[in-house]
């Protein structure tokens, strides 16, 4: 079991992190510029799909199995695509692109405060007041949740459109020794849209990432 853990973790790192780097590619190209790869992103990326990925998604699937192993008849079937998507395709895209949106915030906000660590001196001298940390934190996490509520439903639509079949054809038709190749191609792709989805027109700034045009499973 462990063995396994740690080598789907490492297929979800590898995954997303192809996923979003081939995301990037796509998303520069479109805007007529020449790829520069985006690491902070890439980071987030890989982190994800280490933690989701590698562990989440795959206890999912195997929970649903083992609530209700085989395949049988198509309610049956029916049934555990309604509990994988009513998990995944809810809870699991608004975490996801919450996570991806303030772990972005965080690394803005570590940045800002180290030019503010260059510059307090001047800051001092001019009078210059700085927001506190927490009030920071807490004003940019309410801004990816506003956010996030804003998007979810065009990501659930399209969720919708993609794993619910997807789902039904695990259950029914593809083996359970295949599933691990199968959800890792399909993750991939999904991983790349979530991507896109997720990351911002911006600069990284509180009006970038925290609200972009759009917004894993």
């Amino acid at each position: 079991a462990a063995l396994q853990l740690r080598r789907n973790v490492l297929a979800g790192s590898l995954i997303f992190t192809v996923g979003d780097v081939g995301a990037q590619l796509l998303q520069q190209q479109t805007r007529n510029k020449g790829f520069q790869l985006d690491q902070q992103r890439m980071a987030i990326s890989t982190l994800l799909g280490a933690v989701w990925a590698g562990y989440a998604n795959p206890s999912v699937y195997a929970f649903v199995e083992r609530l209700l192993p085989g395949g049988g008849s198509i309610t049956r079937i029916l049934l555990k695509m309604a509990i994988s998507c009513g998990i995944l395709s809810t809870a699991g895209n608004y975490v996801i692109m919450l996570f991806r949106r303030y772990v972005s915030q965080l690394c803005s906000i570590y940045q800002e405060r180290k030019t503010v660590g260059k510059n307090s001196s001047n800051n001092l001298q001019e009078g210059t007041k700085t927001t506190s940390l927490s009030t920071t934190l807490k004003s940019r996490f309410q801004d990816c949740v506003q956010s996030c509520n804003r998007d979810f439903l065009e990501v659930l639509k399209d969720d919708l459109k993609v794993w619910p079949l997807y789902d039904i054809l695990v259950y029914s038709v593809v083996p359970p020794i295949v599933r691990p190749i199968s959800n890792a191609i399909m993750a991939s792709l999904w991983s790349m849209y979530m991507s896109i989805a997720s990351s911002s027109d911006g600069d990284g700034s509180a009006d970038g990432e925290a609200h972009s045009d759009n917004d894993d499973r």
